[in-house]
């Protein structure tokens, strides 16, 4: 058995679209989803969790614990604990709200975690690190080794390997002070220190253990959080309805020109971009 972990906090226009597109994706009623809501969430998130179709829906309402920054980061990895804890699901299939996935996301996932029993995690994102790319088959994937091949879009591990890789850091220490933490347990880590949230402590351990990323040649989800956490538009988005953001963002996320004209910081354009969410494929096979 799989579960999904849908990470949702104030911004439950997006949070709509994601789960229209996965109730879209191939067999995602055989997946449990479980949706982390951090502190303060959006109320109007449960408007559509309780739309969601899927048969098995459970909540994680994270308690104010740790403030900003580490108040996220908690959010992400007490849900990955907590479920990999559980011993209930082989695999926990990751996706923030923010986040719209293909027609053959879960499958793709599965199939390459079938083929490689020792995976720490498989991406489905476009590998924002590469800057080539790796080839247009759809069955196609391969074994990323890169010092920062992490990010958080989209991904899948076993709960096994969340246990044993994740769960040592999950600690006082780390959210009480979290670039400090990062410094004294990954000493040799060639990442900046102020990467040190939930992405660059699993970057770091990563990094580390010398584990193995998988990739697709074609991504099966994308970022479409143009704005939102550490992102700025120049429209004044917030005193729009709520159903008028949904179709600002559905009008806007699949033109990367629109998404251009209105973000501030122009650079985040490049882990926004659109891919094709009506993916298929046969088998899954990795190239060298």
């Amino acid at each position: 058995m799989n579960c999904c972990i849908i990470v949702a906090h104030s911004r439950p226009e997006f949070l709509s679209i994601c789960l229209e597109y996965i109730e879209k994706a191939d067999n995602y009623n055989d997946v449990d989803y479980i949706f982390a809501l951090d502190y303060g969430y959006d109320k109007d998130n449960l408007i559509f969790i309780e739309k969601f179709k899927a048969s098995k829906k459970f909540l994680i309402e994270t308690g104010n614990i740790y403030p900003l920054p580490s108040k996220q980061s908690y959010n992400v990895l007490n849900a990955l604990i907590q479920t990999a804890r559980t011993k209930k699901y082989e695999l926990v299939y990751y996706v923030e709200e923010d986040v719209f996935v293909g027609k053959d996301f879960f499958t793709f996932h599965q199939k390459i975690h079938d083929n490689e029993l020792e995976l720490f995690i498989s991406i489905l994102s476009k590998n924002v690190n590469e800057k080539e790319t790796m080839g247009n088959n759809l069955n196609d994937y391969y074994i990323n080794e890169v010092v920062n091949a992490y990010q958080g879009i989209g991904s899948c591990l076993k709960s096994n390997g969340i246990l044993k890789y994740i769960e040592p850091d999950f600690c006082n220490e780390y959210f009480a002070n979290q670039e400090l933490y990062c410094v004294r347990h990954y000493p040799n880590s060639k990442l900046s220190n102020r990467y040190s949230e939930q992405d660059g402590l699993i970057s770091r351990i990563h990094e580390a253990n010398k584990l193995h990323v998988a990739f697709p040649c074609v991504p099966r989800c994308f970022h479409a959080g143009f704005y939102g956490y550490h992102r700025f538009i120049n429209t004044k988005i917030k005193n729009l309805p709520l159903q008028a953001k949904i179709d600002l963002i559905k009008e806007t996320v699949f033109d990367p020109q629109k998404v251009f004209k209105l973000i501030i910081n122009k650079n985040y354009i490049f882990d926004s971009l659109p891919c094709n969410l009506e993916t298929s494929h046969t088998h899954a096979k990795k190239i060298n």
